[in-house]
Order: structure tokens, then C-alpha cells, then sequence
């Protein structure tokens, strides 16, 4: 079974309504995300800041020309560099302009761009990207910044409502970091097989389907991997995805998604194990799928 992670997520007072947006995708992933609207009134910002993130698996910042100039997501950057925490950058709005000094090292470090808003798709990236966060080396010489003085201390992040502002415009990112791949760009790892056999309740033919990326798609629309013309499928009804070592499947649909014969909750990956042919059927259609995946020895 795969474990949670605690996630702590960084970002800017001007970004609360999208980190709440993926706080909320992180929950329904399975995730543990901790934001500092956990804090209560009377506790110490900088001490319970840097507890959290000693306790988190991953840190996880939101990058925005707003990021940038926040003195205190350079002071939890640094607090995680230190503490040699797995680094996870997640793009929201684009960055015209170099990083500045204090963020060294982020242009090393894969990352998500969701400039466009929060899809399905990188929905489920965001999810299975988290495990692929990898810590950073810190230099001997690299000098830590102290937190912002005590007077911004009571007023950081001070109020927590969300905001009327639209999701973030979709612009491309200038900055030379290195794009974490879209699940459905990548093949699967070697010794992986997985294939879809689609059947129907009325008829005794049965069509094989092999998959081959990490990242497969499910629903009414015509640009899905696996397009389903049946009127109670959603255009994007679920996906089947790649990630930690295994095959999840999450439902997107309006009308339902049955594995093995159980319903299972809207937009939260559930694991599918190996070498056992999982039944997957949707708002009760005419169309049911199997879905078999298995691991072969590479040598």
C-alpha cells in the first residue's frame, strides 16, 4: 500500500486561493498537505513553521514573481534546504525574470507547471509528482536568511479568505527549469505490460487495447486514449495513471466509476494491483473494461 506523504506548501499571501486549491487536490489524493492556516492564534510563526516543515516528506512551493519577493518563502526555502527536505516546485503564474540568489538551486529541480489552471490531468501529476521530489545538495557557504522581522511576523499570510481572483493565466514559463513530464508523455518503465480489454454486457466480443503510457485516458470526448460514445460517460469520465510503482485509477464522471463491482469516490486515485484483472465499469453503460498490468523481470 502506498503511504501518504506530509507535504508542506509554500507560498506567497497572493497565491492563498490556488495553494488552497491544491491542498484540496493533495487530500482527495491521499496526501497529507500541510498549510499555515493550521497555525492558531498565539503561536510562534518561525518556530512552528520550521517544525513543520522538519516534519514534512516533502516541500512543496508555488512559484509566482509574487514567491519570489515573499521574505518568508525564501526563509521556509532555505529552512528545507537545510533540513535536506525532498524539494517539489509547482508553477503557478509565469517568471519573467531570473531567480533571484535566494532561490539557488530551483532551476536544478523538476517541476510542474499548471500556469493554465488545475486539470485532471495535472491533478494526478501533482499527486504521483510528489513522490518523484528529490532533496538538494546545500554549499558549506550558502548563507541562510534570517525570517522577516517581528512587526511582519503577526501580519504574514494575516488573512486567510480566498480571493475573487481568476485561475492563474495560462503563459509560458521563461525560466530555464526543468519541466516535470506530463504523465501521458511518458512511456512506461521497462517490464511493465498493461492492456484494456473492452467488452460489452449485450455481446460476447470482446477489443484488446494495449497501454503503453503513463498516463491513460477514459471519457466521451473523441481526444480521449480510450474514446467511449455513450451518452451517461463524461467527456472525461477517468484516468488510469503510472506513478510510484504502480497503476492508480481515478474517476473524473458525473454519473460513476465501479471497480470490482464497488463505486468508487470521485477524484481520488485508487491503486490497482499487479497480475490481477481488475473490472472497471462505468455509469452502469452497456461498456465495461478489464484492466491487467504486470511486472516482468528486466534481466
Amino acid at each position: 500500500m502506498v503511504q501518504p506523504l506530509v507535504v508542506f506548501i509554500s507560498y506567497s499571501r497572493d497565491d492563498t486561493e490556488i495553494a488552497h486549491e491544491i491542498t484540496r487536490v493533495l487530500e482527495k489524493g491521499g496526501h497529507k498537505p500541510w498549510i499555515d492556516e493550521q497555525l492558531i492564534l498565539g503561536q510562534r510563526w518561525k518556530d512552528k513553521l520550521k517544525q513543520a516543515i522538519d516534519e514534512c516528506d516533502a516541500f512543496l512551493i508555488l512559484l509566482s514573481p509574487a514567491t519570489l519577493e515573499s521574505e518568508w518563502c525564501q526563509w521556509e526555502y532555505a529552512e528545507a534546504l537545510s533540513q535536506n527536505k525532498p524539494i517539489f516546485p509547482v508553477v503557478i503564474e509565469a517568471i519573467a525574470k531570473p531567480l533571484p540568489p535566494a532561490f539557488e538551486g530551483l532551476s536544478d529541480i523538476q517541476y510542474l507547471n499548471i500556469t493554465g489552471g488545475i486539470t485532471a490531468t495535472n491533478s494526478a501529476a501533482l499527486v504521483g509528482g510528489i513522490f518523484q521530489a528529490q532533496p538538494l545538495p546545500r554549499t558549506p557557504d550558502t548563507e541562510k536568511p534570517e525570517p522577516p522581522p517581528p512587526e511582519l511576523e503577526s501580519n504574514m499570510r494575516a488573512s486567510m479568505t480566498l480571493t475573487d481572483r481568476d485561475a492563474v493565466t495560462a503563459i509560458d514559463v521563461t525560466e530555464p527549469l526543468t519541466r516535470l513530464p506530463v504523465p501521458n508523455q511518458n512511456p512506461l518503465p521497462r517490464g511493465i505490460k498493461a492492456r484494456l480489454t473492452i467488452g460489452h454486457n449485450r455481446t460476447p466480443d470482446t477489443t484488446e487495447k494495449p497501454v503503453h503510457m503513463t498516463m491513460f485516458t477514459i471519457g466521451r470526448s473523441p481526444n480521449m486514449d480510450l474514446p467511449i460514445p455513450e451518452r451517461r460517460v463524461s467527456k472525461h469520465h477517468l484516468s488510469i495513471y503510472w506513478g510510484n510503482g504502480r497503476f492508480f485509477l481515478v474517476d473524473y464522471s458525473l454519473n460513476g466509476t465501479w471497480l470490482n463491482g464497488e463505486r468508487i469516490q470521485n477524484n481520488r486515485p485508487v491503486a490497482l494491483d499487479d497480475d490481477f484483472e481488475h473490472r472497471i465499469d462505468l455509469a452502469r453503460t452497456d461498456t465495461y473494461l478489464n484492466f491487467l498490468y504486470t511486472s516482468e523481470n528486466s534481466d
